[in-house]
């Protein structure tokens, strides 16, 4: 990846968080120019839309962010045999979901089938596994906030334990070089 290519990542990714500043700007300018009598009761209501608003930008820009991070690996068309395996998990993230959901795997007809359908699945599953191997790196991402096998999926609620999850699957956690306790410390403030 080009130096240019590098800055026109972090252009974007500043872009984001430069309209969320100025919306998260404009809000509190707004609080702090309400008058009147009743000012202080106008103030209140608009520090609740501002708390939501200031949510709804932090999960928002966490999820762009990582977004564009999965987004430049799959444009990168690396081989999915010279990834990390964290990586390779995350791209068969499709392929385990449907394994891990037994409905949607063979449910038997005939009698071996019966016998054998913890097996059958397995076999499906390895060679699910198998035809994607000699593929590209593709994180599977989505900017639709419900879809659950988007790996920066952030189930409507930015926790500690979700940032842990996405931060992990886009494997960069273990190279972060934060300590657990200095990591839970700033997870502590991310959930008050």
């Amino acid at each position: 990846m080009t130096d240019n290519e590098i800055n026109d990542i972090r252009v974007m990714i500043e872009r984001d968080i430069k309209w969320r500043q100025d919306e998260i700007s404009f809000l509190s300018n707004l609080i702090n120019n309400i008058e009147g009598s009743n000012k202080d009761d106008l103030k209140k209501i608009y520090r609740k839309t501002l708390v939501i608003t200031l949510y709804a930008h932090f999960e928002g820009y966490f999820k762009y962010a990582f977004e564009v991070y999965a987004e430049t690996l799959n444009s990168l068309d690396i081989e999915i045999e010279k990834v990390i395996s964290v990586l390779k998990i995350s791209s068969l993230n499709n392929v385990f979901s449907k394994y891990d959901e037994q409905n949607k795997w063979i449910q038997g007809t005939f009698l071996y089938e019966k016998n054998n359908k913890r097996f059958i699945n397995r076999k499906i599953l390895i060679e699910s596994i198998d035809s994607l191997n000699n593929n590209k790196l593709r994180l599977p991402i989505s900017s639709s906030s419900d879809n659950k096998n988007s790996i920066v999926f952030t189930e409507s609620n930015l926790t500690p334990n979700v940032i842990d999850k996405i931060l992990y699957r886009l494997g960069i956690h273990p190279k972060l070089g934060v300590r657990n306790s200095d990591f839970n410390k700033l997870m502590g403030v991310v959930s008050l």
